[in-house]
């Protein structure tokens, strides 16, 4: 209470909850409302005479310690910024299919390129070459939503087709550096959406 240090009595109690108190702050009503508040106190926890000797002390001192115009509740924080999600989303969209004129290729012997060779392409080739292909399939963006926000398609241009190579390695292909590619259709389409909450 008052910054001073007083002996820690059974009345120690009194002097915390006058400062916290205080600390909340108030006009002049305030601050009498925690000296008698703490008079009351210290009636309850100590003698007589030591609650009327704080009780002037804290009348007199306590103009000092006592927050003025403080309100008594922390202020909250400011809420993060909430994201507007407006505007528009562009992407290009992929699409492979027709996969065939599947090819083995052999590394040549002077280590530099690879030599096709005629070979009948395994279950694992195939199984290998649509999965990748599946992994290459998707959207691509040209115009992202901010963050906190998703892009909602609205709308599509017209596919375009082009001839397109995929490549994977062969089980073996990693020590041996043999790969099988195919031809595939890839198809190309420009998609447009609007930014909405997620």
């Amino acid at each position: 209470t008052l910054g001073i240090k007083f002996p820690d009595g059974s009345w120690r109690i009194c002097c915390d909850e006058h400062d916290e108190c205080y600390n909340q702050g108030g006009g002049i009503l305030g601050k009498l409302i925690c000296d008698l508040k703490f008079y009351d106190c210290l009636t309850r926890h100590s003698y007589l005479i030591v609650a009327e000797l704080y009780f002037i002390g804290v009348l007199v001192f306590g103009w000092f310690s006592h927050r003025w115009g403080a309100t008594g509740h922390p202020t909250p924080p400011e809420p993060p910024p909430q994201p507007t999600c407006s505007g528009t989303c562009v992407g290009i969209q992929t699409v492979y299919t027709n996969l065939r004129n599947y090819k083995l290729w052999l590394p040549k012997q002077d280590g530099f390129g690879w030599n096709a060779v005629s070979a009948r392409i395994t279950q694992d080739g195939r199984e290998r070459l649509g999965q990748e292909a599946e992994r290459l399939e998707g959207v691509e963006m040209e115009r992202e939503c901010e963050s906190g926000c998703r892009c909602q398609w609205m709308s599509h241009g017209e596919w375009e087709r082009k001839d397109a190579t995929i490549v994977v390695p062969t089980v073996d292909g990693v020590e041996r550096g043999t790969r099988w590619s195919c031809t595939a259709s890839q198809w190309e389409r420009q998609v447009i959406g609007n930014c909405v909450e997620e």
